[in-house]
């Protein structure tokens, strides 16, 4: 009986869902990998090589104020709004003709990276049993890893046929494939239950001391019980 629900727990991580985020992700990473060498290319190419350190540190700070801004608001559309976002800088990215647009096309890419990271994550919790979650995380982190250093050396190669422009499509090509595999994910708000990492419908969380844990009392109400604090009893609706 174990073996059986063991089974189709695992069967989770083979949904067309799951493996979409795998591949959202292994997208994102060869978006990562390909962009590296592709910017300093761009600069070497147009003898502005002190440009490729302000290129990159511009999106990171975008990075860090777009997590900012994701954390203070609640999104709608799961990965979908940012993985559009995140084409639209790809965009750019593959069109652009000098440093400014291509700095633009960054910043717009680094602003949702952090929401499409955090919501991918979310996911892979709604979507499958928490005893296979460590396994999961690792089928979608160890893509990325995997596209990331694929994509360097891909990029390179590209890059030395016909220049830093082909290193631009092939990330330009990464975040457009990131936006249709997010339309395979699922989409709305995760569930209140998995917000804190477990599966929907979990009322008991596992975090820092204070969080409320509500077990099942007698007459169906519910007592919720802080890890330090005294005991409240209130009516399940």
């Amino acid at each position: 009986m174990r073996a059986a629900a063991g089974s189709r727990a695992g069967a989770a991580l083979l949904r067309p869902g799951f493996l979409a985020l795998a591949g959202v992700n292994a997208a994102l990473g060869v978006f990562f990998g390909s962009i590296t060498v592709a910017v300093t290319a761009f600069t070497t190419e147009r003898h502005i090589a002190y440009a490729a350190a302000i290129l990159f540190a511009v999106p990171n700070g975008a990075s860090l104020a777009g997590g900012w801004l994701y954390g203070r608001q609640r999104p709608r559309g799961g990965l979908r709004v940012p993985a559009v976002i995140l084409c639209s800088g790809g965009v750019l990215v593959a069109v652009a003709g000098g440093p400014l647009l291509l700095g633009a096309g960054l910043v717009v890419t680094g602003l949702v990276v952090p929401a499409i990271i955090a919501v991918s994550d979310v996911l892979v919790s709604v979507l499958v049993d928490r005893s296979v979650l460590t396994q999961a995380y690792a089928w979608t982190d160890t893509p990325s890893v995997a596209g990331s250093s694929a994509a360097t050396s891909a990029a390179g190669w590209a890059i030395d046929g016909g220049g830093a422009r082909n290193g631009l499509l092939i990330a330009a090509a990464a975040t457009a494939l990131v936006a249709l595999l997010a339309c395979l994910t699922r989409s709305g708000n995760p569930p209140a239950g998995a917000r804190s990492g477990n599966p929907p419908g979990a009322l008991a969380h596992s975090g820092s001391p204070g969080e409320a844990e509500a077990t099942p009392g007698p007459g169906g109400s519910r007592t919720t019980s802080r890890r330090r604090g005294t005991p409240r009893t209130r009516r399940a609706r």
